[in-house]
């Protein structure tokens, strides 16, 4: 089994080209997340959604917004990764793109993120379950709420168990020097990575991009 690599948050050709040179299965950009130093307006959107090959997904990250989706369908994206736990008052938008990925955040205890994914995985075509929301909420969030690093991937395995063969996708806290760890224990579809290959928010590191890919994808003989 080799795992497939998204390289998301995307704003430049550069990096980009190195992505591809360098064997992602997909490119992945942000758009409608004005405060993020990796959005993209719609023009930069589109001209670099399509210098794109063929055989490389492109994918959009957007929130749940009518205005942003609408904006969205006329990339026409491989897929839409939504972040957001249903797709209710998004009917008629969602329904436009034929291959949504959802996001699951390790929130609540075990068995209730169990469920919610295999919920969310009978209205889309991939679940990612984002681990950066640990590190992003643990302030906020009593202990019993939370997960450390550990606890979290093994959260993602029961996932990957009780989904299989449906994808999951492992995106949040992922970099060159753990990646390889982590798809040894999860065996995820793919992984999703974007600070973790950055010399700078917003700025890729090819280097981090090449060895992040390569230990990726030579993690399982």
């Amino acid at each position: 089994m080799t795992v497939r690599v998204k390289i998301c948050g995307l704003t430049r050709k550069s990096d980009i080209d190195c992505a591809i040179d360098s064997g992602a299965d997909a490119l992945g950009f942000i758009f409608g997340y004005r405060d993020s130093p990796r959005n993209l307006n719609f023009n930069e959107l589109k001209d670099l959604a399509s210098t794109v090959p063929p055989f490389v997904n492109t994918v959009v990250v957007s929130p749940a917004s009518n205005t942003v989706l609408r904006k969205v369908a006329e990339i026409n994206p491989s897929y839409l990764q939504l972040y957001r736990d249903s797709n209710q008052g998004l009917e008629s938008s969602v329904k436009t793109f034929t291959n949504v990925i959802q996001t699951v955040r390790p929130l609540g205890d075990d068995k209730s993120i169990v469920q919610r994914s295999i919920a969310l995985s009978k209205n889309c075509k991939g679940i990612l379950f984002d681990a950066s929301t640990v590190s992003r909420y643990s302030s906020k969030m009593s202990r019993k709420s939370t997960k450390d690093s550990e606890e979290v991937w093994l959260i993602a395995k029961k996932i990957r168990e009780a989904l299989d063969p449906f994808p999951l996708i492992l995106g949040g806290g992922l970099t060159e020097g753990n990646v390889a760890e982590v798809v040894r224990k999860v065996k995820p579809y793919a992984v999703d990575v974007s600070s973790g290959v950055e010399r700078s928010p917003g700025i890729k590191d090819e280097t981090k991009i090449r060895r992040f890919i390569k230990n990726a994808k030579n993690a399982i003989g």
